[in-house]
């Protein structure tokens, strides 16, 4: 959501990436040292949005928000139907997908299944994983954003946009 809760920068808490500095480990230690106020405002992503603009007035942390196309969010699939039909289409891959602004499990499941990104064979549909949460095979647990390539991705990428520092 565009609201002040999450400025200035609207983090997604859903996927993100924190390059190994000083001011990132300080930044990580003020976050895990805040998990009550995760606890009292039921929310990470409030939580991360404040610490990130503190950090980044304070110290200086750098932001730098991922490129739209390669790393679309739910957002995307209900506003941004071109790019959708072309992932449907097999036209275009998304390095990775976070479906937010999605209420529950079983529409995410379907449309991400509409739009060929869900990557699991059928023993792991939603019915299989909330019948037998503690008992899933190992094979139901796949990583989809190797970190490697991530980073390969991130740091020789030019289409995204920066913050400033």
């Amino acid at each position: 959501a565009r609201s002040a809760r999450f400025a200035p920068h609207y983090p997604n808490t859903g996927f993100y990436l924190i390059r190994s500095s000083t001011r990132s480990k300080i930044f990580n230690n003020q976050l895990l040292g805040s998990y009550s106020l995760v606890l009292a405002w039921q929310s990470h992503q409030a939580l991360v949005s404040q610490t990130l603009a503190e950090a980044h007035a304070a110290y200086g942390l750098s932001v730098q928000i991922l490129n739209k196309e390669l790393f679309p969010s739910g957002k995307q699939f209900h506003h941004n139907k071109p790019l959708f039909q072309r992932i449907q289409a097999g036209n275009f891959t998304p390095y990775c997908f976070h479906m937010c602004w999605t209420a529950g499990k079983d529409d995410k499941l379907k449309f991400l299944k509409q739009v060929n990104l869900w990557f699991l064979p059928p023993r792991c549909d939603i019915s299989s994983m909330l019948k037998n949460p503690d008992t899933l095979p190992a094979s139901c647990v796949r990583e989809i954003c190797p970190l490697s390539s991530t980073r390969r991705l991130l740091l020789n990428s030019s289409s995204s946009s920066s913050l400033p520092s």
